[in-house]
């Protein structure tokens, strides 16, 4: 039989050498020595946390938060012929009120005289309650043409509802109590003859209820 060279030998050890170090290193790794330094990022996911961890790690619901703010907006008419020195609603939407609030409302619209010896557009929105009756308004804005009979005059008004007869500010603000109501933009036409239609062009009305806040 053939002796083993040295070569031979030498590579032997060192491979059990080898073998048994990382048994060893393996069996003997002390208790509580791996730590956050020891870990590679991303090394833990979520998967190989126990799920008793998991729980630990989950907090308690906190409280509800407040309910945010409710508004609307109705639909653009094209146009609303008005009868001379007669106020009309030229669009109107449900507003329901849940808790106490003051409302925020803006409206928009474009006047014409329509060839007619009217000279002044209004405009101003009204908040009427379930009994027909008006409880809060804002202040009237009057657009005038004593010049072209064809120009369509722009029209706007936003504030928050106050309480008829006043100027709407912080002081006179109405308060809606819950319940259902409905937001009438009003519309006139005067200082002429009081003869003859205008129009309203692409009224439009918006509101928000801004609860108890001023």
């Amino acid at each position: 039989m053939k002796r083993p060279s040295l070569s031979l030998i030498v590579s032997c050890l060192a491979l059990v050498v080898a073998t048994s170090g990382t048994s060893y290193a393996a069996m003997q790794l002390p208790k509580h020595s791996v730590g956050a330094k020891q870990l590679k990022k991303g090394a833990v996911t979520l998967p190989k946390v126990a799920p008793a961890a998991r729980a630990a790690l989950r907090g308690t619901t906190g409280p509800r938060g407040s309910t945010g703010p409710t508004f609307g907006a109705s639909k653009v008419r094209s146009s609303v012929p008005l009868t001379a020195c007669t106020s009309q609603a030229a669009v109107s939407m449900p507003v329901t009120v849940t808790r106490p609030s003051r409302i925020f409302t803006s409206a928009s619209a474009a006047w014409t005289p329509n060839g007619t010896s009217l000279k002044s557009g209004l405009i101003w929105v009204d908040l009427v309650n379930a009994d027909d009756a008006i409880v809060a308004t804002t202040t009237h804005v009057i657009g005038s043409d004593f010049g072209t009979a064809s120009f369509r005059t722009p029209l706007s008004v936003g504030a928050v509802l106050g309480k008829p007869g006043s100027d709407a500010d912080e002081s006179t603000a109405y308060l809606a109590a819950p319940g259902n109501y409905t937001l009438e933009l009003q519309a006139e036409a005067s200082d002429g003859t009081c003869s003859g239609t205008s129009y309203l062009w692409y009224p439009q009305l918006t509101f928000v209820l801004l609860g108890t806040n001023p």
